[in-house]
């Protein structure tokens, strides 16, 4: 892997060669997140050409990662891999015939409920007015209402927010210009709501107000943190990403399994991601005729 003297680390290396890759901010984050356990590995057992197989069969006999983190352990693995072989710096790329980690494309989670999402917006009309409020009724109405992810959440500027036409510009997961989306009106209503209680102008259009990093762009570990509280409060046991589980239900249903309709409000990339809540969808409307098959009595 090279000799690296005391100053220079094998993880502040393997950060440079990170640093370069032609990937986004959140992406790279999630990467230097990942990469040293592989380097541990490499630490206690050595670098060979059967390097990467080992760590993958490591991953493979923990008990206490879930396939898709072993997953994403192994991703992180290669790509710095294959980065190293690139710059020259690796004479062989040792990552090439091992396949990754099989996962199964059903979601082992679901989304809301609707009993829970009218129970959820019951709660929030009763709250008294405060800045905490304000901008709690506007993520979770970005959540409910236009299912966005964390990330496209955390991202937005007031400057991408037309109250007057109902849109918003929208920086999605992997893209690399923003995405013009309409808002539904409850979202629009709750924007302007928080933009003009907590009299928010330019910039951030959610910021932290901890003391640790006022005024600092919220990130989206205190984004979890904030609707993790509010559902806790209502003793909902679920998580952030529960809400776009819900929303892409809801759609599909609402339009009949047109999932080409449902792809332009869901921008999911893929189709097939869709049809893997449609097949959900459809297991659970069967499953009373599934258990009446058996029913011998």
């Amino acid at each position: 892997m090279g000799n690296y003297t005391s100053e220079t680390t094998l993880q502040d290396k393997a950060f440079q060669i990170l640093d370069g890759l032609d990937v986004g901010d959140s992406t790279r984050s999630d990467y230097k997140s990942r990469i040293p356990l592989f380097l541990e590995y490499v630490g206690e057992h050595g670098f060979n050409k059967d390097s990467f197989l080992n760590f993958k069969r490591c991953l493979a006999s923990r008990k206490d990662l879930s396939i898709p983190s072993k997953a994403k352990y192994l991703t992180v693995a290669r790509v710095f891999l294959r980065e190293l072989h690139r710059q020259g710096i690796a004479p062989v790329d040792v990552t090439v015939n091992v396949k990754s980690f099989h996962q199964s494309n059903r979601h082992k989670r679901f989304g809301l409920n609707q009993e829970e999402i009218s129970l959820l917006l019951e709660r929030l009309e009763g709250k008294p007015p405060s800045p905490e409020n304000a901008r709690l009724k506007a993520i979770i109405a970005l959540l409910i209402f236009q299912g966005l992810r964390q990330i496209e959440i955390v991202r937005l500027d007031v400057e991408d927010i037309d109250l007057g036409r109902k849109t918003a510009l929208i920086l999605g997961k992997g893209r690399d210009d923003k995405e013009p989306i309409d808002l539904h009106p409850r979202t629009a209503h709750a924007l302007g709501s928080y933009m003009d209680y907590c009299e928010i102008r330019s910039g951030a259009l959610f910021v932290s107000w901890s003391n640790n990093s006022l005024n600092h762009r919220l990130t989206t570990k205190s984004l979890r943190e904030i609707v993790k509280g509010f559902l806790k409060e209502l003793q909902i046991v679920n998580t952030t990403h529960g809400f776009r589980n819900f929303y892409t239900t809801k759609l599909i249903q609402h339009f009949s399994n047109d999932l080409l309709t449902v792809q332009k409000y869901t921008r999911h990339r893929s189709v097939e991601t869709l049809q893997v809540y449609n097949d959900n969808i459809s297991r659970r409307d069967t499953l009373p005729k599934y258990y009446e098959a058996f029913n011998l009595n």
